[in-house]
């Protein structure tokens, strides 16, 4: 039993013995061609945000469908990334880690060709494949190329990389957007994808798992795609279809169901000794489940965020794209300077009062964003904006390595594979959860707008009929209204948007909540591996997976 837990996967780094292995000369070259993977999977979280009005634009789309661009990377990467690390470890890290840059490159590149929404949705689920990949095999050919204290700095290095790919997103996204194209924040990975490749090809040696026997639970998997594609699915649809509809309602017995039954065939697979997707052993580790839930919620907040901003500061605010990315920075920018802060110091100071305290700054800062009102400039946001950001970042920085230090160590590469899983989870969630809370409470709202800015009853209704369809619209005058009316159209969409923005927050600050008051009640010194105040970590930190 203790050797198939063991065996979950090997995403995380192989600490302890090796010192007396011989460098590999080429190992820093290795770093960078994972590096190169890693800024290409990430630039993607931050520089699709600021093109989807544009997208949007372009090909006449709703609101459900935008949200589905985004929605559908991140739920194949959450099915898919547990796996990834196993078919590493049978196949060989290098070989997979190849094949992961060729779909992602070219998935990106199909993206950039699509036509209408459904073929780049398509494309974008492919490049979740691709992601899902990348980022465990990353991480395990690190953990197989260096050892010792190198083991922390290469480590630190892909951390480093990942703040500087969120935090260059939005602006690289903007310039492209503003003065080449929408399709150019997918093209530019092409040409970074191909030069990973050929580094990849010339310097990373191949390694795989030296415990043999592994095995793919692809009933886990199956079942993980179904559920959440089902719980997606009854979120992002429920507005459009109606809440207490058929359809929604079966999505939602779906999800339920087939989270039941993943639970019962992961448990059998594990009392039989097989190799599971998930071992559920982990979860009984209070703290596990504590760090879980703060992933969960952290990542949830951020998806959702990310995606009404965009519209917020381009259809309500009035920036083109560039202007757009420019104004991510404040919530981004702590990842470069707050995180390895709060990294270094991590291992010194007790767990609990950290994440508490960095809850309870993100929840405070999200409620500083409700300051923006429809006749506002972007500024009303910056306080919030900063401090949501860094409270987020200093939550980000520790999260992995709480959650695999608080795991048994045996585990430590589950630990690793969970903590990138639920951030995923979390990304797909928020988009779907936080979208479905906008688009319901902006819904509720406009008609009395429209009804206070005296908006003639025949205009009024062809907005209100098309709720669900034109959210992705707001503040932008139909073409067919009388010029006459268009400022009342204008100033009552900008309202309704911002109340159902408010409304979203207010959604997010009590999923903050619930993630504090797991902090408190759940996170236990004892737990972890490493001492509190001031005591030596008894592992090197393990890198935030790629997602956010």
């Amino acid at each position: 039993m203790a050797e198939t837990r063991a065996s979950s996967t090997s995403a995380a780094p192989a600490w302890g013995s090796g010192t007396s292995r011989e460098k590999d000369p080429r190992r820093w070259y290795t770093l960078a061609a994972v590096n190169f993977a890693l800024f290409m999977t990430l630039l993607d979280v931050t520089v699709v945000n600021v093109a989807l009005p544009n997208i949007a634009r372009d090909f006449s789309t709703s609101f459900a469908n935008l949200q589905w661009v985004i929605a559908t990377y991140t739920l194949v990467y959450a099915t898919l990334v547990l796996t990834a690390a196993k078919i590493g470890d049978l196949f060989g890290r290098k070989r997979l880690f190849l094949v992961g840059l060729v779909i992602f490159t070219v998935a990106s590149l199909g993206c950039a060709l699509s036509q209408d929404v459904t073929q780049l949705q398509i494309a974008r689920g492919v490049q979740g494949v691709g992601a899902a990949i990348l980022s465990p095999i990353a991480g395990a050919i690190i953990s197989s190329t260096f050892w010792g204290p190198e083991l922390g700095t290469a480590f630190g290095i892909y951390g480093g990389v990942s703040g500087i790919a969120l935090a260059l997103g939005p602006i690289i996204g903007g310039v492209l957007v503003k003065y080449v194209n929408w399709q150019s924040v997918f093209l530019i990975n092409v040409p970074i994808g191909i030069i990973g490749f050929v580094v990849g090809v010339l310097v990373i040696k191949e390694s795989r798992s030296e415990r043999g026997g592994r095995t793919i639970d692809f009933a886990g998997v199956a079942l993980s795609i179904v559920t959440l594609f089902a719980l997606t699915l009854g979120l992002i649809k429920g507005e459009e279809w109606g809440w207490t509809n058929s359809k929604t309602l079966a999505a939602f017995a779906v999800t339920i169901i087939g989270f039941i039954a993943f639970l019962f065939i992961e448990s059998a697979l594990v009392r039989n000794g097989k190799d599971a997707m998930v071992d559920l052993h982990v979860f009984r580790v209070p703290t596990f489940n504590a760090v879980a839930v703060v992933t969960l919620v952290i990542s949830l907040i951020y998806a959702g965020l990310f995606l009404i901003l965009a519209l917020l500061f381009q259809n309500v605010l009035g920036y083109d794209a560039l202007g757009t990315g420019l104004r991510y920075i404040p919530i981004v920018i702590g990842s470069i300077f707050i995180a390895p802060v709060v990294g270094a110091l991590g291992n010194r100071m007790d767990t609990r009062i950290l994440f508490s305290v960095s809850l309870v700054v993100f929840g405070f800062g999200l409620l500083l964003l409700i300051r923006i009102a429809a006749t506002s400039d972007w500024s009303a946001l910056l306080p919030g904006l900063i401090i949501t950001g860094i409270g987020g970042a200093a939550l980000q920085s520790q999260l992995t390595t709480v959650a695999v230090s608080s795991a048994p160590r045996e585990q430590a590469g589950l630990a690793t594979g969970i903590s990138s899983t639920m951030r995923q989870v979390g990304s797909s969630v928020g988009i779907a959860l936080l979208g479905a809370v906008f688009t319901t409470r902006y819904g509720h709202y406009l008609p009395g707008s429209l009804a206070d800015a005296n908006v003639p009853d025949q205009f009024a209704q062809q907005l209100i009929r098309g709720t669900g369809g034109n959210v992705s619209f707001a503040g932008r005058v139909p073409p067919q209204v009388p010029p006459q009316f268009a400022p009342a159209i204008q100033n009552a969409t900008h309202s309704a948007f911002i109340a159902g923005f408010h409304d979203m927050i207010y959604v997010a600050v009590a999923l903050t909540g619930v993630a504090l008051a797991a902090s408190l009640l759940f996170i236990r010194a004892k737990d972890l591996h490493f001492a509190q105040r001031g005591g030596k970590a008894s592992a090197p930190p393990v890198p935030v997976a790629a997602g956010h």
